[in-house]
């Protein structure tokens, strides 16, 4: 009877164990799947040369025109 109650808590560590690493396991390769899947950052000097504008420039009368008739007048 001893036997086999030493033989169950030790059986129960072990699945215990297994559950744990697995878990982790799954969250790490998880964690690392997202990661390869998210874009690399874009530097701003790059984003401007891609959009064509700089991001210092300020926005112009012009510009705050366009949007708010795209907008429909909503922005002001």
């Amino acid at each position: 009877m001893d036997a086999v109650v030493i033989i169950a808590i030790v059986v129960a560590v072990w699945l215990t164990l297994a559950v744990f690493v697995a878990l982790l396991f799954g969250r790490v390769i998880r964690r690392r799947n997202l990661e390869e899947r998210r874009p690399a950052p874009v530097e701003p000097s790059e984003q401007a040369t891609a959009t064509g504008h700089d991001a210092s420039q300020s926005f112009t009368s012009e510009d705050v025109a366009a949007l708010s008739r795209v907008l429909g007048n909503k922005a002001r």
